[in-house]
């Protein structure tokens, strides 16, 4: 708005400007023609005056009226000397002319420009009511007090609030049977390692109970100071087992307590309670054989000692000296909690097989998520259990007793 103000100020200066122009032709004009009249009047007058004279006074006549002619051309330099008083007659002149040209009246109002420059500079009060709407902006403003409204959001919000059940998210511990999933391995494989034939040769079973760990010590029933043997098992911390004889298919020299399919149930059942009682009070937690080659190929035979290691709420390990041993399934259909040897760390006496088998184990435990092996009091063996315990807390297996590895497998089934 401002800016068109300030075109129609430019448009009136311009207007004025030619008003006053043309007045000032005009002006012009009218001297011009005030000035030639005169000079025409005069020259009329010396006409009239010299046809008046006579001949004779010509002359001095016109001398004499010479001077006269002077005030005559006082006027004129009176119109010149002051133009100021001539402006008045001016502006009465131009009035006249005005209705001629009747785009004159516009010339009026334009001789008369700068009073209205003054509404001119009065329109700027009107700039400020046209500022003014800036107040009326601010009910526009007042329109974000409507946005206000979003309290009315709220409300909506807080019904958010019911649907809160959110908290039954908490259900997720109900998941949290994933515990359940424990049926599984546990966080690390499981390995157990079961010594055989414990308790014979007194310095290498020495040795061995000196491995503190939750070794398997598997004991036969022929060794001098068996109990007390056991007994120092037990305060390695190693699980002691019943490691009974069992007749082979080849020929060997076999003790005097072995199991023989040659014998009935009575005499079956007979030897092995002589068995478990050279073990009185040492809690003896599970059976496996020594040999059975051939015993344990024979389900009838082998029944009789899983009725009797049932009775006594045992476990059996089949230590699978043949491939077609019944031991599992005469312990599956007994329901006595049974488990089978994996691998055999020393077949070999050497200490870098004894390292491979380890390492085959701890491979196969992985994969399975657990795995149970055998060894023997060697010396060789001895040394690379003792090394390998020393690094076990670095290694991802862990080393528990039989019964854990056999309570894990079966519970499965």
């Amino acid at each position: 708005m401002k800016k068109g103000i300030k075109y129609t100020l430019w448009i009136i200066s311009v207007l004025v400007v030619l008003a006053l122009a043309m007045v000032a032709g005009a002006t012009g004009s009218l001297m011009y023609m005030k000035w030639m009249g005169t000079e025409h009047k005069a020259e009329e007058t010396s006409a009239v005056s010299e046809a008046a004279l006579p001949p004779a006074a010509t002359a001095e006549e016109t001398v004499v009226y010479a001077p006269e002619a002077e005030p005559a051309v006082e006027p004129i330099a009176e119109p010149v000397m002051e133009p100021e008083p001539v402006v008045d007659p001016v502006e009465a002149p131009v009035a006249e002319p005005e209705p001629i040209a009747e785009p004159e009246p516009v010339v009026e109002p334009v001789v008369e420009p700068e009073p209205v420059v003054e509404p001119v500079a009065e329109p700027e009060p009107v700039v400020e009511p046209v500022v003014e709407p800036e107040p009326v902006v601010e009910p526009v403003a007042a329109p974000e007090s409507v946005v206000e409204s979003e309290p009315v959001l709220e409300p909506v919000v807080e019904s958010v609030p019911v649907a809160a059940p959110e908290p039954v998210v908490q259900p997720e511990p109900v998941e949290a049977p994933e515990p359940v999933a424990e049926a599984a391995p546990a966080p690390a494989p499981l390995i157990a390692i079961v010594v055989d034939d414990m308790g014979v040769n007194q310095r290498q079973t020495k040795q061995m109970l000196q491995l503190q760990g939750a070794l398997t010590s598997s004991f036969l029933t022929y060794g001098a100071d068996l109990q007390k043997l056991a007994h120092q098992a037990q305060n390695a911390g190693h699980e002691v087992i019943l490691h009974a004889a069992m007749e082979p298919k080849g020929p060997a020299n076999l003790a005097p307590d072995t199991l023989k399919i040659s014998m009935d149930e009575a005499q079956i059942e007979s030897l092995f309670q002589s068995m478990l009682d050279k073990f009185d009070g040492l809690n003896i937690k599970g059976v496996n054989n020594h040999m059975g080659s051939k015993f344990t190929e024979d389900a009838e035979k082998l029944r009789y000692v899983m009725d009797m290691i049932k009775a006594h709420d045992m476990y059996f390990m089949d230590s699978k000296t043949t491939a077609h041993s019944q031991g599992l399934t005469v312990a599956a259909a007994d329901g006595v909690p049974y488990v089978a040897r994996d691998v055999f760390l020393d077949n070999k006496d050497n200490a870098d097989y004894i390292r491979r088998q380890i390492a085959a184990l701890e491979k196969l435990a992985r994969r399975k998520g657990y795995a149970v092996a055998i060894c023997h009091p060697k010396k060789q063996t001895y040394a690379v259990l003792k090394e390998w315990l020393e690094e076990l807390p670095q290694k991802d297996v862990k080393l528990v007793h039989l019964g854990e590895i056999i309570t894990l497998a079966n519970a499965a089934k």
